[in-house]
């Protein structure tokens, strides 16, 4: 049923994590949230402070439709925020702004993604992180030992730095990506005798899937600034302009490795081809040689009752030589013309 909030993504069961972080550039305190209903109300929040909830694991959509309930979050959304299958997406609903993005990475030679929502509201940020995650904590270290320029800033800052950190965790997968088209690469021309095809056409599905994302993430970056969004201020426009331009380059760098993977194919095609006109050129040579020898061995093997030649005492061994001279002479003129190479 619409707006009926169902996490669809396939974690596994887990306890739900809530903490709530508030800052600004005097002090930092972050804690554990154990009465949601009670502590996550919209109007609640001091606005002297930049106030950050994050909850991990969204198993329990019950629990986080009463968080999202009392920060007057639409069901709607909430229902897009645990679907880890919805494509990025910025939205603005009065004074709440929604996005969702992909945390991606690479666990056991696979691709695994995250789904991350972030909702943008008067006075507070709360984001969702589908599984354990990692921005919260590396965020909090940075809150800690004020580090940058975090503590001095406001919340759009805040949304800006975790989608900074999830960017760019996107040219760690482009490395890997990268280091197996480098490594298909030596193989297709150290090893051109075997098939890699299935190894090139898993490498291609896993930068299709990257690439089909990044692409509609792009979107959300232009639609940002077409849009003008005023939840962006103007000291932090360019930040925000500088992870547009990240995941730009991103797009590019992975639309260059599957450009890649469509010649390593066409490489690996030819290296087949080549193998069996390798094949083809040995059987024809065997053949070509065995043609005379066949020739005289037909003639011989005639039933006519006159032929002088089979009455000759050493007739089967001249034959013999002739045939072994014939070999011979074929093999020296193939070897002479370099078709044995």
């Amino acid at each position: 049923m619409p707006g009926t909030p169902i996490f669809t993504g396939d974690t596994p069961v887990s306890d739900l994590t809530v903490s709530y972080t508030k800052y600004n550039t005097d002090k930092v305190t972050s804690q554990a949230v154990d009465d949601m209903a009670g502590n996550m109300q919209a109007g609640s929040f001091d606005p002297g402070m930049v106030n950050w909830i994050h909850v991990q694991h969204l198993n329990h959509h019950e629990l986080l439709s009463q968080i999202s309930s009392g920060l007057q979050i639409h069901s709607l959304l909430l229902e897009d925020a645990l679907n880890t299958a919805h494509p990025p997406k910025v939205e603005q609903v009065g004074p709440l702004t929604f996005l969702t993005l992909k945390d991606i990475r690479f666990d056991d030679n696979q691709l695994k993604s995250a789904h991350v929502s972030l909702f943008l509201g008067d006075h507070f940020l709360f984001s969702l992180e589908e599984g354990a995650g990692r921005f919260s904590a590396v965020l909090r270290e940075r809150l800690e030992k004020s580090q940058g320029r975090l503590r001095s800033k406001g919340h759009d800052y805040l949304l800006y730095s975790i989608l900074d950190f999830i960017i760019d965790q996107y040219f760690y997968v482009i490395e890997v990506f990268r280091d197996s088209s480098d490594t298909l690469e030596e193989l297709l021309i150290n090893e051109p005798g075997k098939d890699h095809i299935q190894e090139i056409l898993s490498l291609k599905k896993q930068i299709m899937i990257f690439r089909r994302y990044l692409q509609g993430l792009n979107k959300v970056f232009i639609s940002l600034f077409k849009e003008d969004y005023d939840f962006i201020t103007e000291d932090n426009r360019m930040f925000f302009n500088d992870a547009a331009e990240h995941v730009g380059h991103a797009l590019e760098a992975t639309e260059h490795l599957r450009e890649l993977t469509v010649n390593m194919v066409e490489l690996n095609n030819t290296n087949i081809n080549n193998k069996m006109n390798s094949i083809m050129k040995t059987l024809t040579l065997v053949a070509s040689i065995f043609i005379p020898l066949t020739f005289l061995a037909g003639i011989y093997g005639m039933n006519f009752e006159y032929m002088p030649e089979l009455a000759w005492e050493y007739a089967y061994f001249v034959l013999l030589g002739v045939m072994g001279v014939i070999t011979a002479g074929m093999v020296y003129y193939m070897k002479r013309k370099g078709w044995f190479k």
